[in-house]
């Protein structure tokens, strides 16, 4: 099973932090661009190359078995090919396991 993907992200990304919802899946924040006073701004998140989060579904809910490979993205360092309206507090790519 290992460790929840929210608790990774939570220790592991500066000035990250989740939103945990009732059925059992979150929502990545960055704290660092705020889009209203004392909410964070929400990170958009892609599943092997395709983005999962929108505004209206922004929770993620991958089980942490699936996942190989994490990289995340501040805004000013966004690749070409995710940088989209709605990925301005940051990219975080989830790759499978092979």
């Amino acid at each position: 099973m290992g460790i929840p993907l929210e608790d990774i992200l939570t220790a592991k990304l500066r000035g990250g932090m989740v939103g945990r919802g009732f059925d059992g899946s979150f929502t990545p924040f960055s704290a660092r661009g705020d889009n209203s006073i004392g909410h964070g701004c929400t990170i958009s998140v892609y599943w092997n190359g395709v983005r999962i989060t929108r505004t209206t579904t922004a929770s993620v809910d991958i089980p942490t078995a699936l996942i190989g490979g994490i990289e995340f993205y501040h805004p000013g360092s966004i690749p070409v090919e995710y940088q989209d309206p709605g990925s301005d507090c940051g990219v975080l790519l989830l790759w499978p396991r092979p």
